[in-house]
């Protein structure tokens, strides 16, 4: 086993770069799939390619740690795999439950139709899985990784929770403070996951499934894409720093302090571990 402090800057620079390309081979398949799904019904054929896609995109980042740590970030347990996903998917499910309970409660979010088209859940469901693969792949699993390795566990959560939020201005009906919120919400949120649980899994069940409730199962819009086929349609009303807008929940300040709170629990669990590690 290397010395992962001691790590030569040039092997860094490959492994950023090794992410960069695994991030791009990611957003390709999704825009792909995106597109022949809406110009020509194409649902179900995408499924097995998103499958596969993101297993190959985990056993191509598994041997880039390797070259670059010589370890396997992954570390494949099955057992330990299932488990972290599993309370991923619980964690992320149950955050926007209580964010649009809270809406609910507030008046802002009431249901008006129920309707479920099983091949686009499906489809959409695979879709938000290799978008978390993809993502946290490069995010957490490279980004995170390489700044805690060479500074500490704040500046990894701070910089690789900025740069993530600060991507998404790109996104449809973007703006400073819906960047603002998913760096607190999701950046550090996914960074403390990961921190906590030492490999990826837990990050990718969160990021899963917070993509998919809110989009396919909630009705809101996913980081300012509303073009998402929901099994409710809601009304929302009520002031933007409650429902977020335009953009959607994500910027509301009721995501941004249920997961900032979250993150501050598993960064104390961190500690914790860390301390008794010692």
């Amino acid at each position: 086993m290397k010395d992962h402090k001691n790590i030569k800057l040039w092997r860094d620079i490959i492994f950023v770069i090794g992410g960069i390309l695994l991030l791009i081979i990611g957003s390709t398949i999704q825009a792909f799939g995106v597109y022949t799904a809406s110009e020509y019904n194409s649902y179900l054929i995408n499924i097995p390619i998103f499958l596969i896609t993101a297993a190959v995109l985990l056993l191509l980042y598994s041997l880039l740690t390797r070259y670059v740590e010589g370890n396997d970030a992954c570390k494949i347990a099955p057992r330990k795999d299932i488990s972290s996903i599993g309370k991923g998917l619980l964690i992320g499910f149950s955050y926007f439950i209580i964010v649009t309970a809270t809406m609910s409660l507030c008046g802002c979010y009431h249901i008006k139709s129920i309707q479920f088209d099983w091949e686009k859940q499906l489809f959409s469901f695979t879709l938000f899985f290799l978008v978390a693969v993809s993502e946290e792949i490069f995010f957490r699993g490279i980004l995170f990784r390489m700044i805690n390795r060479r500074w500490n566990l704040w500046a990894a959560l701070v910089i690789s929770a900025l740069i993530f939020g600060g991507l998404h201005i790109f996104n449809d009906n973007a703006t400073l403070w819906s960047s603002i919120a998913i760096a607190i919400e999701a950046g550090s949120l996914y960074g403390a996951a990961y921190a906590y649980n030492k490999n990826l899994w837990l990050p990718i069940g969160i990021h899963w499934i917070w993509n998919y409730t809110q989009g396919n199962i909630l009705g809101f819009p996913v980081s300012g894409e509303d073009n998402v086929t929901s099994v409710i349609t809601p009304e929302i009303s009520g002031p933007q720093w409650l429902t977020g807008g335009s953009f959607g929940a994500e910027a509301s300040v009721i995501s941004a302090v249920i997961g900032l709170l979250i993150s501050l629990w598993f960064i104390r669990k961190t500690v914790q571990q860390e301390h008794c590690e010692q």
